[in-house]
């Protein structure tokens, strides 16, 4: 290399740098200089920090329902072949549903997530060839599934699973897949925690808001419900919807 092509290069990466740090450069409101970075995440991106938590942005498409996720991920593991371990948070939002859908939730380890689910109205059993399990490791763990042609979707605990199945602990699929239903095999995580609790929680009034116990869709039979109507009795609603005034 030439000393003209090397001073060359030099200038040319001097200048990179420089258009990179004016756009993380700003002042604080201390009047300290800080670094900062904006991205936006589109489908399949990451930003990666030490190698231990990153974002992701994705979009999916789904029955025509455009969803976008912008996802916090904090563990080592980014290698969904054979499954993640780590924990994910996770803020989705909707664009084309009916009512506002837009989620915060959270997940970890064990997770795996496929699109060649098998399940069968009337049966307890999902068939996957994604993944090859331990036998019985998945036991505890939550299984979602939804359906790629109607959009229907179901979540239950694991009693059992082989190598490329797991069995529902109580209850069947209302639905069919072959081989190209969207699976998700999760843990829920903890909202706090004993030794950093949440000072305080606000949700809204009426069947509506309230807190949940369970999982599921609201009709699906699956969650109870405590709730506080317009006047500021408190209500719960069992799993098979019939609510009783509790002060």
């Amino acid at each position: 290399m030439t000393e003209d092509i090397k001073i060359d290069f030099l200038i040319k990466r001097v200048e990179a740098l420089e258009a990179l740090l004016a756009n993380h450069h700003h002042d604080g409101l201390d009047g300290s200089a800080n670094l900062s970075f904006h991205q936006s995440l589109n489908d399949l991106q990451e930003y990666r920090i030490a190698n231990s938590a990153y974002f992701t942005g994705a979009t999916q498409l789904l029955q025509g329902q455009e969803l976008t996720r912008a996802v916090i991920t904090s563990g080592r593991d980014n290698n969904p072949t054979d499954g993640f371990d780590n924990s994910q948070l996770v803020l989705e939002h909707n664009y084309t549903a009916a009512g506002n859908l837009s989620f915060y939730y959270g997940t970890r380890s064990p997770l795996y997530t496929g699109i060649d689910a098998s399940v069968k109205s009337g049966s307890g059993v999902l068939k996957q060839n994604s993944y090859k399990w331990t036998p019985d490791e998945l036991v505890g763990c939550a299984v979602h599934v939804t359906s790629t042609t109607t959009g229907a979707f179901k979540i239950g605990t694991v009693l059992s699973n082989t190598e490329t199945t797991v069995t529902l602990e109580s209850g069947t699929w209302g639905f069919n897949t072959k081989e190209d239903g969207i699976f998700v095999i999760f843990v829920p995580v903890y909202l706090g925690g004993g030794n950093v609790p949440w000072r305080r929680a606000y949700v809204t009034e009426g069947t509506g808001g309230g807190l949940r116990f369970g999982f599921g869709a609201t009709g699906d039979g699956n969650n109870g419900l405590l709730y506080m109507d317009s006047v500021g009795d408190l209500y719960w609603r069992t799993k098979a919807g019939s609510s009783t005034k509790i002060n």
